[in-house]
């Protein structure tokens, strides 16, 4: 077996054709049910924006990165709130930080 590239030409091959059937499928699905829903159906999967927020302003939090957490406006929907507006709870004293373009 000295010679091993046909072989891994052919792993490739089917790695690449797997990949491709799979965007097929996900462009024939997103036309099909329209971009809209298919976007919020993939969206779905990864969380709410109120959970994304939470676990944003959480890691935040025990990062001890207080200008993020303190000041970074989180997107809710279409509102935008700091972590200290959603109420998560910190040993960070965001009363002591100054927030650019306040």
């Amino acid at each position: 077996m000295k010679n091993k590239r046909g072989f891994e030409m052919g792993i490739s091959m089917i790695v690449l054709l797997v990949l491709g059937v799979l965007i097929l499928i996900a462009v024939v699905l997103a036309f099909t049910m329209g971009w809209e829903k298919f976007l919020d159906a993939i969206r779905g999967y990864s969380g709410s924006d109120m959970q994304n927020a939470i676990r944003l302003c959480e890691s935040e939090c025990n990062l001890n990165s207080e200008y993020d957490f303190c000041c970074g406006k989180k997107e809710i929907n279409t509102n935008k709130q700091t972590c200290p507006e959603l109420n998560i709870s910190c040993e960070i004293n965001c009363q002591e930080t100054t927030c650019l373009g306040e």
